[in-house]
């Protein structure tokens, strides 16, 4: 997710179509010119990328003070992170992607010239996130256009009886590390993590899109358990995903209809070489 606060940036997004009923004809690929131009983001000049085919379960993504760190996350995500206006919201916003866009894992490299550095830890995580769209879109080939559909969503806010997590301590320099670790089904320990991240577990778990309506910036730690579905009957089971971000964090989930803006791929490609 890292929610960077992308509302005095999302103006920059040229190509948002407000269409709630039909498919928008802006050209594909013109939201990132004019976010690249109004924001002008440096450009990466290392980039390593592979495919990451290890069984590992501890996903991370970084931004550091030269560039951007990822390991492990599947190049949805990676897309869904880049995105200015979706990063907060659940992943299912990202539509007609290749079926292997979700199920391979990348690794990712990149740093700005030495020039670039200063500049770089300077700027905005959401502006550092501009960069890496730029990057998914070179490296990647990616072209999209967006639109804004009515959808059965859940809302995730801050619960009566108050916010139950504490906010994460700063990291001694840059951005720092925010990644979930996976203990097991039904148990995650978050480090230094933000709504977004959530936000993308539940989606994940619910199989719906879940939108961040609780206001928080920063990042938190915390420790979420409850009970997956097909473990309900267990003779240790504990509470239901809902009960525990009620009573665990101090969040609720609840049903609504709303307008999610939505990115539509219109062409991705597995990376080109190094």
């Amino acid at each position: 997710m890292l929610s960077f606060g992308t509302r005095p940036w999302l103006a920059a997004a040229g190509a948002l179509s407000l269409s709630l009923t039909a498919p928008c004809n802006a050209p594909p690929h013109l939201s990132l010119q004019a976010e690249q131009n109004a924001l002008r983001v440096p450009q990466f000049e290392v980039v390593a990328i592979r495919q990451d085919r290890s069984s590992d379960l501890v996903r991370s993504f970084w931004f550091t003070p030269d560039g951007v760190y990822i390991k492990g996350f599947p190049l949805h995500a990676i897309v869904h992170t880049a995105f200015l206006g979706l990063h907060e919201y659940g992943d299912d916003r990202i539509i007609s992607e290749p079926a292997w866009v979700r199920s391979e894992r990348y690794d990712i490299q990149a740093k700005v010239g030495e020039a670039e550095v200063v500049r770089w830890k300077k700027l905005s995580t959401d502006q550092q996130r501009l960069a890496l769209q730029s990057l998914i879109s070179e490296r990647f080939n990616l072209r999209y256009h967006r639109e804004s559909r009515i959808s059965s969503v859940y809302v995730l806010s801050i619960a009566k009886k108050g916010l139950r997590i504490k906010p994460a301590k700063p990291p001694a320099e840059g951005h720092g590390m925010h990644m979930f670790y996976p203990l097991e089904p039904g148990n995650m320990q978050s480090h230094s993590t933000y709504m977004w991240q959530l936000v993308d577990e539940l989606e994940n778990h619910l199989n719906c899109i879940v939108l961040d309506e609780t206001g928080l910036a920063g990042t938190y730690d915390y420790s979420l358990v409850w009970t997956p579905d097909d473990q309900e009957h267990a003779e240790t089971s504990g509470p239901s995903l809902f009960t525990a971000v009620k009573e665990q964090l101090g969040l609720k989930l609840e049903m609504q209809k709303k307008p999610v803006d939505v990115v539509i791929i219109d062409h991705i490609e597995r990376p080109s070489p190094n």
